[in-house]
């Protein structure tokens, strides 16, 4: 009657991760390092795009009467909206870039919870925990680099530097 708790992925694999998911895991860790950015573009909105172009097919398999793709067609169509009452009347204001930030998020949330809720609970709660493991180590390296070595990182700065 005792049975071992199986964690399976969509592959069959047992307590491992498929590559694509280690790319999101790495997005979220590294989506709070603002100072790496290239633009406007970080390391985590680059491997979480990364990431939602590997799942594609996700995005084209959300039905039309979904709540959330509804949400995402209001709210891009009332932005649009505002975008070009922006550019009618105050275009020195307008960010012509503005709107492509929220197609991104867009596109990175519907695909996220599209392919998300494809896998198994077990499985996400293992992919949130290597992620809070990762997160864990990955700051904590960070904290001690910038007491110890350098208050910066590639050039970024780290406020932990002091």
């Amino acid at each position: 009657m005792n049975k071992q708790m199986d964690v399976s992925t969509t592959t069959g694999r047992k307590f491992g991760f498929e590559f694509k998911d280690w790319i999101l895991i790495l997005g979220v860790v590294l989506s709070t390092m603002t100072g790496l950015r290239i633009w406007k573009v970080g390391p985590g909105e680059v491997l979480c795009l990364i990431w939602c172009m590997l799942n594609y097919r996700s995005l084209f398999r959300i039905r039309a009467g979904n709540r959330f793709l509804r949400f995402w067609s209001f709210f891009l169509l009332i932005s649009f909206l505002g975008y070009c009452w922006g550019m009618m009347f105050y275009p020195a204001e307008t960010d012509p870039f503005g709107m492509l930030t929220w197609v991104y998020f867009a596109v990175i949330s519907l695909t996220t919870v599209s392919e998300l809720c494809k896998r198994d609970v077990d499985y996400l709660m293992h992919m949130l925990g290597a992620t809070c493991i990762l997160s864990a180590f990955w700051y904590m390296f960070l904290y001690i680099y910038s007491m110890n070595v350098s208050s910066t990182f590639l050039e970024a700065k780290l406020w932990l530097g002091g």
